[in-house]
């Protein structure tokens, strides 16, 4: 492939199984610049994907200054192209590596295992990746650098238990003997039992299963993000001790940060749900901000305010504007019984309400904890006083990837796997979706959608098709949601379409008239969307649902012809001047059986309680 560039390649390989090392030309370079290399290596491992600037500073920087750390980003980027040329690109707002131009052992590994030549593979494996790097930066590289040795680990482990396999099916005796003595060696702090995992290409079944009716998609038996708080007792410690010094007389101020389906969502829940057992004086707000919102001034600061007692809010209603309203009434509040105030989503949040929460972290009065969650990437899109990146009023707590071993429980929590299948399945999906429970379950669950996965005899999950090197399904929740929606009920797949009109929240009251179906269809049709996580309980209390994405929404609206949602929308008008003639914001206007003994709504939060009782 050549290039387009008037400016010759550079041919470069970057060693990161080791210590790191960069070699142009054959000869070294940048020997004594970690933390450029540091950079590179991260870019690198994300090659060809264009990184942002405002996402790299705070990485590899993140205890100096915002502008202090562009400047340092700067001047690293400027030591790779000196040193590289055209293999580093960056525009104002952008940076990446062109990955043709520049040898990667870990890579290659990567290659030559997926194709087979474990050998070959097992010869680029000379040490721990990035070995000399800790500590070079701060907490983001070292999470990061943290899960990919861990990925290499156990991809190690698979390796040599190919490798193993491979010599016991070739009476090779001499062989079984070299190999398992690398595996105490190669892979370290690793407890699996490498020589006996079961293979995973071998599948039971031999012919793919007939395709299924609507009827017959299996939910989940529990939500991934319930299991995956086992593997968050530090994150669970902090809030509680945070918790326990706001109870005190403290203000405390606290980050929590993780990736898109680690679980922070869930986990909030959870400790709301205990702090409020724990201090039933106390006053929870608790919020989570919508994209669909980011244009109404001062709507997260509504649906917080919504959770104050009146005594609270009326006087604060004549003093000041949007912006300190917030703080008024958290001062009134906390002045008389512990404030817990909790904003999910926080950098989805509109610009009036950003500047409100700003105010209250920057100096929460005494007796309040504010806990404020966001994806580490997206923490550069706050506009408040202070940021998060550097905001000495944050306690910061980072949620981590699930280890190998949570993984395999995950697993066998969410659907019943055959025995001798799970480890192996597991240690996929772990090493594929590097620990995230969220990608973790809807992997499984398309697994099981497309045929991957099938049922045998006893109920539980067996191969029912071969599985290549790598899994040949995707984890993005549009791709999974544009997959599922024609496998639903009818019932399940109008109110989805219904649900999706208004935006990410949902209104229940207005779901029955829009689609004119009875109450307990709708409940119905709201546990089955639950069931696959296309909806989740919002956190603005009972009669309201959300969806679990963003994604998921416009997955939906994508799938929907221009004359059904006209429709829909006139519908959803409808169904608002009703309730506003009504005269009651909250009046369901459809009918709920008295007979029914348990709501769509109480089923799943029996479910997510019950899910959550695996703490205990």
């Amino acid at each position: 492939m050549h290039s387009t560039s008037f400016a010759p390649r550079v041919l470069a390989e970057l060693r990161t199984l080791g210590p790191v090392s960069l070699m142009v030309g054959g000869a070294p370079r940048l020997e004594r610049r970690r933390k450029s290399l540091a950079l590179l290596a991260f870019m690198a491992r994300h090659a060809p994907a264009r990184l942002r600037r405002a996402d790299l500073a705070p990485l590899l920087w993140p205890s100096s200054p915002e502008d202090r750390a562009r400047q340092s980003l700067r001047q690293a980027l400027a030591e790779l192209r000196n040193a590289l040329g055209t293999v580093v690109q960056s525009t104002v707002d952008q940076a990446w590596i062109d990955p043709e131009s520049i040898r990667l052992d870990v890579a290659e590994f990567e290659r030559d295992m997926d194709v087979g030549r474990l050998e070959d593979a097992l010869a680029h494996d000379t040490g721990t990746f990035l070995d000399g790097l800790d500590g070079v930066a701060g907490a983001p590289f070292d999470l990061w650098l943290a899960g990919e040795r861990e990925r290499m680990r156990a991809r190690t482990s698979r390796l040599l238990t190919q490798l193993i396999d491979r010599a016991r099916a070739a009476e090779d005796g001499a062989g079984v003997a070299r190999w398992m003595a690398l595996v105490a060696k190669r892979v370290r702090n690793d407890g699996r039992a490498v020589a006996t995992a079961v293979p995973i290409a071998e599948p039971v079944g031999t012919a793919r299963p007939a395709r299924r009716e609507a009827t017959t998609v299996v939910p989940l038996r529990t939500r991934a993000p319930a299991i995956a708080l086992l593997d968050q007792p530090a994150t669970l410690l902090a809030l509680s001790a945070a918790w326990n010094r706001a109870c005190r007389g403290g203000s405390e101020a606290v980050l929590l940060e993780g990736d898109a389906g680690l679980g922070k969502s869930h986990l909030l829940e959870h400790f709301v749900r205990t702090a409020r057992i724990e201090q039933p004086q106390a006053v929870t707000l608790v919020a989570r901000a919508l994209d669909s919102e980011r244009r109404q001034p001062g709507s997260l600061v509504r649906h917080l305010l919504d959770g104050a007692p009146a005594s609270a809010i009326a006087p604060a209603t004549s003093s000041g504007d949007g912006t300190d309203r917030l703080v008024v009434v958290a001062r009134r509040i906390s002045g008389v019984v512990p404030l817990l105030v909790v904003v999910d989503d926080v950098t989805l949040a509109d610009d009036t309400s950003q500047e409100a929460i700003g105010t209250l972290v920057q100096a929460p009065p005494a007796g309040t904890l504010v806990v404020l969650v966001a994806r580490p990437l997206t923490l550069s899109e706050v506009r408040f006083r202070g940021g998060l990146h550097r905001n000495a009023s944050l306690q910061r707590v980072m949620l981590a990837p699930m280890g190998a071993s949570a993984v395999e429980r995950l697993v066998s929590a969410l659907q019943p796997v055959d025995m001798a299948l799970a480890p192996s399945l597991a240690e996929r999906l772990w090493d594929e979706r590097r620990g995230n429970p969220g990608l973790i379950e809807t992997s499984l669950a398309m697994m099981v959608d497309d045929g991957y996965l099938v049922r045998g005899e006893d109920g539980t999950l067996r191969l029912g098709r071969e599985l290549t090197a790598r899994l040949p399904i995707t984890a993005d929740a549009r791709e999974r949601t544009r997959r599922l929606v024609p496998k639903l009920t009818p019932s399940a797949r109008e109110v989805l379409e219904a649900a999706a009109i208004p935006g990410d929240a949902v209104d229940l009251s207005l779901i029955g008239p829009m689609v004119e179906l009875e109450g307990e269809d709708v409940d119905a049709a709201l546990y089955e969307l639950a069931s696959h996580r296309l909806l989740r309980a919002s956190m603005r209390g009972d009669g309201w649902m959300e969806f679990a994405s963003g994604a998921v929404r416009h997955a939906v609206l994508d799938q929907m012809l221009l004359p059904r949602r006209r429709a829909l929308q006139r519908a959803h008008e409808r169904a608002l001047r009703h309730r506003q003639g009504a005269g009651a914001p909250g009046h369901v206007s459809y009918a709920r059986s008295a007979s029914r003994e348990r709501s769509a709504l109480e089923l799943l939060r029996s479910t997510l309680a019950s899910a959550a009782g695996l703490l205990s």
